[in-house]
């Protein structure tokens, strides 16, 4: 459950790479994403289908340990 957490979350993290890395293509998805913006445009259509090529991974992540996801929530229950 934590590794699970751990991976959305550094696939999520866009401050701190923005912050210290320096070339382009080692930047995550999340500030690639920012790219398909400028300060007086936003191209919608690039940015929707980034965003679903994005969303894509994940999704099928989930689908794979959603029972994983599901035991570790209710491994902790009080039952009775």
């Amino acid at each position: 459950m934590i590794g699970i957490l751990a991976a959305v979350a550094a696939w999520n993290e866009f401050l701190l790479p923005l912050l210290y890395l320096q070339e382009n293509n080692k930047y995550p998805l999340a500030i690639g994403l920012a790219f398909f913006t400028s300060e007086h445009d936003v191209a919608y259509n690039l940015l929707m289908a980034a965003s679903t090529l994005t969303a894509i991974p994940v999704v099928i992540f989930f689908l794979i340990v959603q029972r994983r996801i599901a035991f570790g929530l209710t491994a902790g229950a009080v039952r009775g």
